[in-house]
Order: structure tokens, then C-alpha cells, then sequence
């Protein structure tokens, strides 16, 4: 019997986004943010669930958030994206 162990990680390839910093809206303390769709690559069907579980687009309250998308293949290998988003008062 011929045993095949897939090790290679899934890749986020050019699809992480890059950090953040927007201004809340006048008169309130959150700000709309979008974002591209992150999609994970992989010899072997991964698929990707973000953390906080946030889909493009999203209101965040002022301050510093990340978040994080988590790639994972069927043989359970992981691959991480992150990005800051900063909303600031105006």
C-alpha cells in the first residue's frame, strides 16, 4: 500500500489585505470597511473562515482591530492571514 502525505500548506497567494486606517463616520464612533475577497490556494481543496467570523463589508467601532483568515486543508494544514484595521474618531 502507497501512502501519500500531503504537506504542503495552503497559500493566500496577492489576497491578504493590507492594514487599515479609516475615520468614523461624522457623528458616530464606527466606520464601514471593505475589503477584496480572501481565497486560499492549495494542491488539495482548503478552505478559509476568518476570525472575527466578518465578511467584507463590515462595521467596526473605533480602535484597533485584526483580523484573521485561517486557510486549512483536508490533511489539516494551516496557513494564517491578518490585517489591522484602525478606525479612528474624526
Amino acid at each position: 500500500v502507497l501512502f501519500c502525505k500531503d504537506t504542503q500548506k495552503p497559500s493566500f497567494g496577492e489576497s491578504c489585505p493590507l492594514p487599515q486606517i479609516v475615520y468614523a463616520n461624522r457623528g458616530k464612533t464606527t466606520a464601514l470597511v471593505s475589503w477584496q475577497p480572501v481565497k486560499a490556494t492549495d494542491n488539495d481543496r482548503a478552505t478559509v473562515s476568518a476570525s472575527p467570523s466578518v465578511t467584507s463589508p463590515h462595521e467596526f467601532t473605533e480602535g484597533s482591530h485584526t483580523v484573521i483568515f485561517t486557510a486549512v486543508d483536508p490533511s489539516q494544514n494551516t496557513k494564517f492571514c491578518h490585517f489591522k484595521v484602525n478606525v479612528q474618531g474624526r
